[in-house]
């Protein structure tokens, strides 16, 4: 039962449970085999079409940190690339990379 004393514990352990299942759901847009282009206005920016991303499916913001890797790279350790999102557009989204 919930009682003072181990209120914290439990709640702890539900939300550890909700980030799990929010990793778990957002795996369902991982995409595979996309080739992203050079942004013609501004060349320090790649262009990823993202199917529904207007819709909010998946809900993608300026600011967040996308994942991204070479599809043909199959050597371990896999090299994982962050891209930040610099804009949301109808159905693609533009994203910087360090050099």
């Amino acid at each position: 039962q919930l009682c003072m004393k181990n209120y914290a514990e439990r709640f702890h352990l539900l939300l550890h449970l909700e980030e799990i299942q929010m990793e778990v759901d957002i795996k369902k847009y991982d995409l595979y085999g996309k080739t992203m282009t050079l942004d013609k206005s501004d060349k320090r920016l790649l262009i990823l079409k993202v199917p529904g991303v207007a819709e909010n499916r998946p809900s993608v913001l300026r600011g967040d940190k996308l994942n991204v890797r070479l599809s043909g790279d199959k050597s371990q350790p896999i090299t994982v690339y962050e891209g930040y999102v610099h804009r949301v557009e109808l159905d693609r989204v533009k994203l910087g990379f360090s050099k």
